[in-house]
């Protein structure tokens, strides 16, 4: 069974600007698992989206870059 992806930046799936927050901010209920197989990283992203200020640090760039990248600063041990 194959399957046929194609990379589509977020303007082209919501149309016009999207919010890298979405209208109701960070929320753990938002997070959807389909046919990636991610459900490790989800469950990690669910967990940190219990406190929505430490998500929004690791974005350097808080609003939506037209061209659909993100940057973003990992941290381990408290340390970029």
């Amino acid at each position: 069974m194959g399957y046929t992806l194609e990379w589509k930046r977020p303007k082209d799936i919501v149309g016009g600007t999207p919010s890298l927050w979405g209208s109701s901010g960070v929320k753990a209920q938002g997070i959807q698992q389909h046919m990636l197989g991610d459900c490790w990283f989800l469950s990690a992203v669910g967990a940190l989206a219990e406190w929505p200020a430490r998500v929004k640090k690791l974005f350097t760039n808080a609003d939506y870059s037209p061209e659909g990248i993100f940057e973003l600063t990992f941290f381990k041990n408290g340390f970029p």
